[in-house]
């Protein structure tokens, strides 16, 4: 992922041949910031996002909402359509919680993809 001046800020690592998804995001120097794991059972899936105090508001699945901690809002996520690959414009108000919403944004968009890949397997 790159800043508005296209400097690499984070980078998502995967797992590609487990059971359980992982994934692990760095920042720019390296240093893992946040862990996304997928959980299964036999019915379905399940995802957690423990701890973080904080409230979506706007329109969640479509990306395009705002994040409020204690009813400030830290960070703003818009969803650039008509692109090739998932964009988003991305925008923290508060540095402390730049990691969990990049955190959030991806965990989000890969539940989406899983979505629409079962979506078209289906049809």
């Amino acid at each position: 992922m790159k800043d508005n001046r296209g400097q690499l800020c984070y980078q998502v690592e995967g797992s590609v041949f487990k059971w359980f998804k992982n994934f692990e995001i760095h920042n720019a120097g390296g240093k893992v910031v946040s862990t996304i794991q997928r959980k299964f059972s036999w019915f379905n899936s399940r995802y957690e996002i423990e701890n973080l105090a904080l409230e979506v508001l706007g329109d969640f699945w479509d990306m395009k909402f705002d994040l409020l901690h204690n009813g400030v809002t830290i960070a703003r996520i818009d969803q650039e359509w008509f692109r090739m690959t998932s964009t988003y414009q991305v925008t923290v108000y508060e540095d402390a919680y730049a990691d969990v919403t990049i955190a959030l944004v991806i965990a989000i968009d890969y539940v989406k993809e899983i979505q629409r890949a079962a979506a078209n397997a289906a049809t």
